[in-house]
């Protein structure tokens, strides 16, 4: 027979509470932190595929009236997606910008300096 215990704990949010979640994407890890007012901090952490599906259960058992709630988590998503694809669109750009161009290499400026000098005497011709 196999025993097992189950911790179980409940906060109640207040309004000067936190609850988020960092994504460790490197070591396939989804922590959640819940802070509160009184000093008092709780860590926890999972896999990512865990997350995923426990998410994914939790989502499933919504019925429609939660349907404008999963509407609005959309936007912010898409939202901030939409805002990291364009931050990343601008420190592109800025870093394009930064490239100093090639230097010619003293080999291909002597074979520049031969062609034109090949094509101003052939035009003089």
């Amino acid at each position: 027979m196999k025993l097992s215990m189950q911790n179980k704990t409940s906060h109640h949010l207040e309004d000067n509470d936190e609850f988020y979640f960092d994504n460790d994407i490197l070591n396939d890890k989804v922590h959640l932190f819940y802070k509160s007012d009184r000093n008092s901090v709780d860590e926890y952490s999972m896999s990512g595929h865990k997350f995923l599906n426990s998410f994914e259960l939790s989502i499933n058992t919504l019925g429609i009236e939660h349907d404008t709630m999963l509407k609005k988590i959309g936007n912010i998503i898409f939202a901030r997606i939409k805002q990291l694809e364009k931050d990343y669109e601008m420190i592109r750009a800025h870093e394009d910008s930064q490239k100093k161009p090639k230097m010619a290499t003293p080999e291909q400026n002597a074979e520049f300096n031969r062609q034109l000098k090949d094509a101003l005497l052939n035009n003089g011709n």
